[in-house]
């Protein structure tokens, strides 16, 4: 799994710019950032790889011993949960498990973008530090927008429907920015600033492309405001691809400025 080094595209919240990123990085001849199909992919591998982790781990030694035993001839006792040593059997599990991101990578390749990754609004930080423990090689781009603007358009679109639920909301954005900022290794991580991007593009995508080896990515992608696919009839007349975000009232603004 060392020989793994996909680029991920993070986010502490959803509308905070991925997407974005994401059609940034593709537009580059050498680069394919895969979206959230896949990086599904890779969560539900690493849920069931820890679950065999909690699984297999405590029996370790008992387990361990009675494949020896055998091994040795000696058989007369229990063996119906018999199984090869323990770190052998996980990491055969792992190889099996993620041989789909070799696959990721590989096709890749074959399209010579040999720069390749997955995008994934709202990650934890936790979910971010496991995936760099089994995949060292791994990067992240992390890009953080303004919590108010973020609010707005999850809002639009009906991901926060009350103010109990966007408190919860602004608790995530907070707690995800404070826990990445203090536990992810600061030489495998790109913060991008969303404002920073929309103000000085060429800066900001010339550090994007030196931390990930990307080359010759397209600026006009920045012309093109999208947020939504081109047939969402919520759209308003002329606005293809891109939806309004919603005003929020005093109430909810108040939320806001507790965690931003």
């Amino acid at each position: 799994m060392e020989s793994l080094n996909p680029i991920l595209l993070a986010s502490p919240v959803r509308r905070s710019g991925t997407t974005l990123l994401q059609r940034l990085l593709c537009s580059a001849p050498n680069t394919l950032i895969y979206g959230e199909t896949c990086a599904k992919e890779l969560e539900f591998m690493l849920h069931f790889y820890q679950t065999k982790q909690l699984t297999l781990m405590p029996q370790k030694a008992l387990q361990d011993d009675l494949i020896e035993q055998v091994l040795d001839g000696k058989v007369n006792d229990w063996i119906a949960n018999l199984m090869p040593p323990t770190a052998e059997h996980l990491a055969a599990i792992a190889k099996s498990y993620f041989g789909i991101l070799a696959y990721y990578r590989d096709f890749a390749a074959e399209q010579k973008r040999p720069v390749w990754g997955l995008k994934m609004a709202e990650w934890s930080s936790s979910q971010l530090q496991q995936i760099e423990r089994f995949f060292p090689a791994v990067k992240v781009v992390y890009i953080q927008r303004n919590l108010a603007d973020c609010a707005r358009s999850v809002v639009r679109i009906n991901l926060v429907q009350n103010e109990t639920e966007l408190e919860q909301f602004c608790q995530g954005w907070q707690h995800n920015i404070q826990q990445l900022r203090s536990n992810f290794p600061k030489e495998k991580l790109l913060w991008v600033d969303y404002q920073k991007l929309l103000e000085e593009p060429e800066k900001v995508i010339s550090e994007l492309e030196a931390f990930t080896g990307a080359k010759g990515i397209d600026r006009s992608v920045m012309e093109k405001k999208i947020n939504t696919f081109s047939n969402d009839q919520r759209q308003a007349e002329g606005s293809e691809g891109y939806l309004e975000p919603a005003a929020l009232g005093d109430s909810a603004l108040a939320i806001i400025q507790k965690y931003s």
